[in-house]
């Protein structure tokens, strides 16, 4: 029994649910979450995510319970399966350390929370549906049935209700440069390559 006690104290998650449930942290809830289901909900989604993710583990508990109030204070559930936000483990100076990430749906949620956009949408082209491209203004034609079933790239469209709109169109070539240009895991992972 004492030798089962003490595998559970070692254990990241006892440990981060231990740190949840601490005096300090659940005034500090008490005051950011309205209500006393906001604040269960809230915990039950970050226990999981923590619980899910053996780097995120490694984190230390003040940031990833950090994070995860950014992703509470703009409304976005930290549900992956969701996809809206993500408490994410990146390497800062050699240590892992959680970071609240935005999901491309959560930023579509958010933009439509705004009450400003008309239209939001994001999708795969495939090859043959362009028809026409304005490389000044950005603007691109997607009207014609795919010609194969290859991915050639993915838009995004978006219009205000004041009638400003703008599209965006990136080759699969050229998100994943970008892809490897910027983004953090990708940047400096040698295994991956742009190919």
């Amino acid at each position: 029994m004492s030798q089962q006690l003490a595998t559970q104290q070692k254990s990241p998650v006892v440990a981060f649910k231990n740190y949840l449930n601490s005096g300090n942290v659940q005034a500090h809830l008490k005051n950011r979450l309205s209500s006393d289901k906001m604040k269960t909900d809230f915990m039950s989604s970050v226990i999981e995510i923590v619980t899910g993710s053996p780097e995120l583990q490694q984190c230390n508990p003040q940031s990833i319970l950090s994070e995860s109030l950014k992703a509470a204070s703009i409304h976005l559930p930290l549900n992956k399966a969701l996809g809206r936000c993500y408490v994410v483990p990146f390497k800062n100076k050699g240590v892992l350390t959680a970071t609240m990430v935005i999901g491309y749906k959560g930023y579509i949620q958010l933009a439509k929370n705004s009450g400003k956009y008309r239209n939001i949408n994001a999708d795969v082209v495939y090859e043959g549906q362009i028809t026409y491209t304005n490389y000044l203004t950005g603007e691109i034609k997607i009207d014609h049935a795919p010609t194969s079933d290859k991915v050639v790239g993915f838009f995004a469209y978006i219009e205000e209700l004041n009638g400003f709109n703008k599209t965006l169109f990136m080759t699969i070539e050229q998100i994943a440069h970008y892809a490897k240009t910027y983004v953090p895991y990708l940047k400096f992972n040698n295994k991956i390559t742009e190919d």
